[in-house]
């Protein structure tokens, strides 16, 4: 079995933070079940900080490659927005309007964007 490589994962990492930035795409799936499937918001955050080590592996890894201080920095704040928000007992609906969700949603916007502008230095080296 081939082993992901970094581009990989920076790609499937991105995907993820493009789904729950979407708002339109979080009401379709989560509210309204029209959408791609997706077993709610604990489930994708843990997609994401699980399944992909948003937090304790891609994190070190992206502050060991020529990406600006910028990304990495801006990479930082989103991780502790998503790490501060409380979504205990609330709906989907809830957490879709909630203000703080709101701003983690812009800040990945811009992650996103920082992303998409770097993302030629993530390497096709194994990421593990």
């Amino acid at each position: 079995m081939e082993k992901l490589t970094n581009k990989e994962w920076a790609k499937q990492i991105l995907e993820q933070l493009r789904f729950l930035s979407n708002k339109e795409a979080l009401i379709e799936s989560w509210i309204k079940g029209t959408g791609v499937y997706s077993a709610g918001f604990d489930e994708e955050i843990c997609v994401l900080f699980d399944s992909y080590n948003f937090e304790d592996s891609f994190l070190p890894i992206v502050e060991t490659l020529a990406i600006s201080d910028e990304f990495k920095s801006k990479l930082k704040v989103l991780i502790k927005a998503i790490n501060d928000f409380e979504s205990d007992g609330k709906s989907h609906e809830q957490i879709i309007q909630d203000p703080k969700w709101e701003m983690c949603m812009s800040i990945m916007k811009e992650v996103i964007i920082l992303f998409e502008r770097e993302q030629d230095c993530f390497t096709n080296a194994p990421c593990y």
